[in-house]
């Protein structure tokens, strides 16, 4: 079995959370290298994990190591410039969404990985979780009827996130929408079996009463309909800062004989006067989700299979045309 040398570019929150463990689980999979531009992370991941080549400098780390894949959870407005980078010097690429932040970048981000003949992949962990595999099957086994409409929401309360970069206008690099957003919205179109987008509405709300100037360089709320060739639609809302109790992260499916909601683990169907509601019946742990993509990711790269990377600029194509809708307050077709 071939051994995969990874290096992890960003060593954030979700990089010590989710991947230095997921990728330190994979028997095939070793973590060679590490970089940050913040000392301090790297002292504390030296110590933890028990990673011992660390550079501050990218590019060092590239041109020093001997590697096969390249981790990236760097600064959204990143992810496009870091993936192109990384693919050009003949590695394959885990990234973290949003794949880019614009639907041209991440058409170069593509071509880049065509060119080298390299294997990109965004990390849509939600696809990999149990209960999405699970409720995929329900919907495309036609148990609920034909899908006609979804409602996916992911609002969070009072939780805007402490790093400035996340806060940055959604077109240098974060905002709820492209944030986290971008997980339930891709969730969503998985599940509705990838339609073919036709135009969006959105409305994108920037509120001063948050108490925070700079704050406002964002959205702090944000909502969008897309319509689909086919009839179908979606609707999306995001937050980092909804006044609500609780968050609120769930999408619910609408069939022409019942419903689905995710990941609250049921669904139901209706018969004349008569309702079945089940379980889905697996729910798994956060992390098991990016494990089993990491392993789906080496398949690909030793099976030569397509990791999906266009549906990836679909999903940012689905978000930008959201934010031209409520800049422009007109509908956002797709040419």
């Amino acid at each position: 079995m071939k051994e995969y040398k990874v290096a992890l570019l960003g060593l954030g929150d979700i990089a010590q959370a989710f991947h230095i463990p997921a990728i330190q689980s994979i028997d095939n999979c070793r973590i060679i290298a590490a970089c940050d531009i913040d000392l301090k992370v790297l002292e504390i991941v030296e110590e933890k994990y028990n990673i011992k080549s660390l550079y501050l400098d990218y590019r060092d780390m590239l041109d020093s190591e001997s590697l096969d894949i390249v981790l990236i959870s760097t600064p959204n407005k990143l992810h496009a410039e870091h993936s192109t980078y990384c693919l050009g010097k003949g590695l394959n690429v885990l990234v973290e969404k949003p794949f880019a932040l614009n639907y041209e970048e991440s058409v170069q981000t593509e071509n880049a990985a065509i060119a080298n003949n390299k294997s990109i992949m965004c990390l849509h962990h939600n696809r990999f979780k149990e209960c999405s595999i699970q409720s995929k099957k329900i919907i495309d086994s036609g148990l609920i009827g034909g899908i006609f409409y979804a409602k996916a929401s992911i609002l969070l309360s009072d939780n805007m996130p402490k790093k400035p970069h996340y806060l940055d206008n959604t077109r240098i690099g974060g905002g709820p929408l492209y944030d986290v957003g971008y997980h339930l919205i891709d969730l969503a179109w998985w599940m509705m079996g990838k339609p073919k987008p036709e135009y969006a509405l959105g409305k994108l709300f920037k509120h001063e009463s948050l108490g925070n100037n700079d704050i406002s360089k964002c959205e702090d709320f944000a909502i969008g309909n897309i319509y689909f060739e086919n009839g179908k639609t979606l609707f999306i809302e995001a937050s980092y800062s909804a006044k609500i109790e609780d968050d609120l992260i769930e999408c619910t499916f609408f069939g022409e004989e019942g419903s689905l909601t995710w990941p609250n683990d049921y669904f139901v169907r209706k018969e004349k006067n008569n309702i079945l509601k089940l379980k889905v019946p697996f729910r798994d742990k956060p992390v098991l989700a990016t494990v089993k993509q990491i392993r789906y990711f080496l398949k690909t790269i030793e099976e030569s299979l397509n990791p999906y990377i266009e549906s990836s600029s679909i999903v940012v194509r689905l978000i930008e045309k959201i934010i031209e809708s409520s800049d422009t307050k007109k509908i956002a077709y797709f040419k």
